[in-house]
């Protein structure tokens, strides 16, 4: 039999693996529910950046390709692009100072990818306008917040400090997927549907994630023309969010080069779409947005789209 001292030996040996199993298993735990949340879908996929080869000339010495090109030309030559093209095309051109429309498939719904960015963020700036939220207002990085995909802030160190504005940025220039999923948490998903719904933006759902080329474009028409937002400011950065962003490889790429392009691309799995707001003399809108499409192929045809339609409002001397 055992003495007394020979079991207190043995207890005391086996004391570290049972407090080094225990320790295991608390920081599993703790590591397990600050896990980031999943569930917001707005990136499928990580946003990529393309360099686009043709040259983005300046205004002042642009030369057209397509010269005196009526409407029923302009969209015969885009539908013969897209004719052998794989996937599905829904596109909407809007000029804003004669409400000028012409588009194809733009009353369709398809997968909105970062697009439904756009309204997260309009909603958050409304909230701001209304005093329910303030741009000031500091956050701090949390594990939590952190989602997968397009960003800087996946990148930064848990408890780097941000103001919301900051947020909002980021949101736009880097289509980053934490700062958008802070911004609606703090907006509420409610209530950037309710914003969508009370525009009849039929054919978008956030928690879906879907859009159509016409809500797109109607919304940023609206916002160029101060419907939306009462404080310039507001506004200003909103538009500021979207100019020379990290991907402007679509439309931009067909705008010349000193044109204010200020828009959002939306990536996924065979999903490359972009709308946004051309900012020239004549300004107008323009939103693409694709569905079961071939990346290599899309990257060729929406600038030379772009390009088409820049063409067609260039010459239209408004």
């Amino acid at each position: 039999m055992q003495d007394l001292k020979q079991i207190n030996s043995n207890l005391h040996k086996r004391k570290p693996f049972w407090l080094f199993l225990f320790i295991s298993i608390l920081c599993f735990l703790i590591w397990f529910l600050n896990q980031p949340a999943k569930n917001f879908n707005i990136q499928i996929l990580p946003e990529k950046k393309y360099e686009f080869t043709a040259e983005r000339n300046d205004q002042n010495s642009y030369v057209s390709q397509w010269t005196n090109l009526s409407a029923e030309e302009l969209k015969a030559k885009i539908n013969n692009l897209l004719i052998d093209k794989q996937g599905e095309y829904g596109w909407l051109f809007y000029s804003i100072k004669d409400n000028y429309v012409l588009g194809e498939n733009y009353d369709k719904t398809y997968p909105a990818a970062s697009i439904n960015k756009i309204p997260i963020v309009v909603e958050y700036l409304r909230q701001v306008e209304n005093g329910e939220q303030d741009l000031g207002e500091v956050y701090t990085l949390a594990r939590k917040d952190v989602q997968d995909g397009s960003g800087t802030l996946i990148n930064q160190q848990f408890g780097s400090q941000y103001t919301y504005q900051d947020l909002v940025s980021f949101a736009g220039k880097y289509s980053d997927n934490t700062a958008v999923y802070v911004l609606a948490q703090k907006a509420g998903i409610d209530k950037i549907q309710a914003f969508v719904s009370s525009r009849k933006m039929n054919q978008t759902n956030i928690e879906d994630n879907t859009t159509s080329a016409k809500d797109m474009t109607l919304l940023l028409i609206d916002i160029y023309n101060n419907k939306i937002f009462q404080n310039q400011s507001d506004k200003q950065l909103f538009l500021d969010s979207l100019t020379q962003t990290e991907y402007e490889d679509r439309i931009p790429a067909g705008i010349p080069a000193n044109v204010q392009v200020v828009h959002k691309i939306g990536n996924g799995i065979q999903i490359y779409s972009d709308c946004g707001l051309v900012l020239a003399a004549n300004p107008y809108g323009l939103c693409i947005l694709t569905e079961g499409i071939k990346e290599s192929e899309v990257l060729e045809v929406v600038p030379k789209i772009s390009q088409m339609i820049w063409d067609f409002q260039f010459q239209r001397k408004l």
